[in-house]
């Protein structure tokens, strides 16, 4: 989701992802809740100071972590969503970009 997605873009990307069959579940990441897994992720990483030092639990974007049925199915959800209203960004669980070091 965008950061400053409001509530409604939110409910309406959680409607359409409940009725995708494609989809097996979704667990939402408000900002807080985001941000913490944000620095747990890259805790280790070089780029952990300047991440912490620009990013706040309110400027970090709140996300969706679904769970796709097959691998075959990744891509129709990810095309589904890539340009929907509030969605900041799609990425596939092996997917996500690389820090640039």
């Amino acid at each position: 989701m965008g950061p400053a997605a409001p509530g409604s873009q939110v409910v309406s990307v959680r409607i359409k992802l409940k009725e995708l069959p494609e989809v097996a579940s979704c667990s939402y990441l408000d900002h807080a809740a985001s941000y913490r897994k944000l620095k747990s992720l890259v805790a280790k990483h070089e780029v952990s100071s300047v991440i912490a030092a620009v990013l706040t639990p309110a400027t970090t974007p709140p996300l969706f972590v679904c769970r796709i049925w097959t691998k075959d199915d990744v891509g129709l959800v990810e095309q589904r969503f890539r340009k929907a209203t509030g969605v900041m960004a799609v990425y596939p669980a092996t997917g996500i970009p690389p820090f640039s070091s």
